[in-house]
């Protein structure tokens, strides 16, 4: 799944990378081709386009599932 999306004039082109079919949290998260230990993007990390790859988790039971990569990706 891609998208794109414009934050605090910056343009983000966002794919995500599910082939396990999970629900939600993220296994890795990588900003214009370097990984992040977290979700976490600053504004002073962004150009002016950034691509973002998004991996999720392997399929987890529903107990051991992780949150949501949405809930848990930030851009500040």
């Amino acid at each position: 799944m891609t998208m794109t999306k414009t934050f605090r004039g910056k343009k983000l082109n966002i794919t995500v990378k599910n082939e396990s079919g999970a629900e939600g949290g993220f296994k890795e998260f990588y900003l214009n081709g370097v990984k992040l230990d977290k979700p976490y993007v600053a504004a002073a990390d962004m150009k002016d386009e950034n691509k973002v790859i998004i991996v999720i988790t392997e399929a987890a039971a529903p107990s051991e599932r992780s949150y949501s990569f949405f809930n848990s990706m930030y851009f500040c």
